[in-house]
């Protein structure tokens, strides 16, 4: 598969654009974590509780009963987050948003960039596969209802990309992922300490997969003391009108 130069006369290419291949990133860095530093993954299991109040240690309460203790929480559970912060007194004012991409079937595709077309965008899955998106159908999903390969709008999805790559009228689609964004009440990344849950710290945003690698090195950075200025619009305690820090004064709100 590739673009037909017949049918897209003019391309505008940035070299420094690209995607971050989020499963093999998270398996790379949960293996990582395991083998070099001796974590411990506990799959399948509901947070049912935090407990971060001055003065106490921090603790996590899960669905099997269990509770570990920490010295502090990070709370990194994507459109989830908002809940996880209600459940110990926390403050993340969060939308769900819901998006659809579609999976193109397998085939060998010489595609190496992402593809911003009208109507449509276009990046590579894997050696042999082309993730497509419609943005415009993201208003029909409903959180909770699957849709499949066979849904009559994966072939308004075929129509518009076959524009740029004729032969992915003959693949198909294969998958149909939906997924859904935590986005901030106000529209941007949420990276901090929550200023009412003593040891609780935030990191939610919308296109977390693009910003990880930067939000990782700033946010390592931050739990070890060195508070890096590029952080400082993102902190929590924006979204309340007087906020104690973590070293117990209190800051006004901008």
């Amino acid at each position: 598969m590739s673009i037909d130069s017949s049918k897209v006369s003019v391309v505008y290419v940035m070299p420094g654009d690209g995607w971050i291949e989020t499963r093999g990133l998270a398996h790379r860095l949960c293996t990582a974590a395991v083998r070099r530093h001796g974590a411990a993954m506990r799959m399948g299991l509901e947070v049912r509780a935090v407990k971060c109040r001055a003065g106490a240690t921090p603790t996590v309460e899960l669905s099997d009963g269990s509770t570990l203790g920490a010295d502090m929480v990070i709370n990194a559970a994507g459109p989830d987050a908002g809940m996880l912060a209600s459940r110990s007194e926390g403050v993340l004012p969060i939308e769900r948003s819901l998006g659809v991409s579609f999976v193109s079937g397998s085939a060998p595709s010489q595609l190496r960039h992402v593809v911003h077309a009208p109507g449509v965008s276009l990046r590579p899955d894997s050696e042999t596969r082309v993730m497509m998106r419609l943005e415009s159908l993201d208003s029909q999903l409903v959180e909770g209802q699957a849709w499949t390969s066979s849904d009559v709008r994966c072939e308004q999805v075929i129509a518009g990309a076959s524009q740029v790559m004729p032969n992915l009228r003959h693949v198909g689609i294969e998958s149909v992922r939906i997924g859904i964004r935590p986005i901030p009440i106000d529209g941007v990344s949420v990276v901090g300490f929550d200023p009412s849950a003593a040891g609780l710290y935030h990191v939610v945003t919308h296109s977390g997969a693009t910003l990880a690698p930067i939000l990782a090195r700033l946010v390592c950075a931050d739990l070890f003391g060195s508070r890096p200025p590029e952080l400082e619009s993102f902190r929590p305690d924006r979204f309340v009108a007087s906020a104690p820090v973590r070293g117990g004064s209190s800051v006004q709100s901008k």
